[in-house]
């Protein structure tokens, strides 16, 4: 068959459930039960009805090692227009957020090579709303497609703040500090 399981499974009725399971308890090869017993054993006797749901995407993720490599390549950027894609400019001056389209290819290059590996891509910006259309289809036509885009910041420090447990091991938090209009990609390798 092209369809496998990948172990999620859901149960109208936990006392049909644990009735199936004690019933098996004991009575299998070697003394383990697996839930494949109990489910094959209630689609026997016709105590549940099981229904496919076709997903989507599937990663296996056998070991706590894939899980990491999987989180690593779903990592959230949150990432600065002014200094970092375009080359810096300020709200007033000869070259200004108005008249400034100049980007910063390598860095933008490497955006994308995290986006096509799975990245969110969120982006930061002291620009007011009214620059949040020009920074789509400046990404777009890169081809990032951003999670979202936060106008308004203040033109200071930006801190992340975020938990860590195992399923998401510290740093679970990290920020990247490069020298305006300088190079993302040598901070990201």
């Amino acid at each position: 068959s092209n369809i496998i399981c990948i172990g999620v499974y859901t149960f109208s009725d936990t006392d049909e459930f644990l009735s199936a399971f004690n019933t098996l308890n004991g009575k299998v090869s070697h003394n383990e039960l697996y839930l494949s017993h109990i489910v094959s054993y209630m689609i026997a006797h016709k105590i549940d009805i099981f229904n496919l749901i076709i997903a989507e995407a599937y990663e296996d993720w056998g070991t706590l090692l894939e899980w990491h490599n999987c989180q690593t390549r779903h990592t959230t950027y949150f990432v600065d227009v002014d200094g970092v894609l375009l080359r810096n400019s300020g709200k007033y001056g000869k070259i200004n957020w108005s008249n400034n389209t100049v980007v910063l290819s390598d860095n933008m290059d490497t955006l994308k090579k995290l986006y096509d590996e799975g990245a969110q891509i969120v982006i930061t910006t002291s620009r007011d709303e009214s620059y949040k259309s020009f920074i789509e289809e400046l990404l777009q036509k890169h081809g990032i497609i951003p999670h979202s885009i936060i106008t308004n910041l203040y033109h200071s420090s930006r801190v992340i703040i975020n938990d860590f447990a195992s399923t998401n091991p510290y740093p679970s938090a990290r920020g990247i500090n490069i020298p305006r209009n300088g190079s993302l990609k040598e901070y990201i390798e």
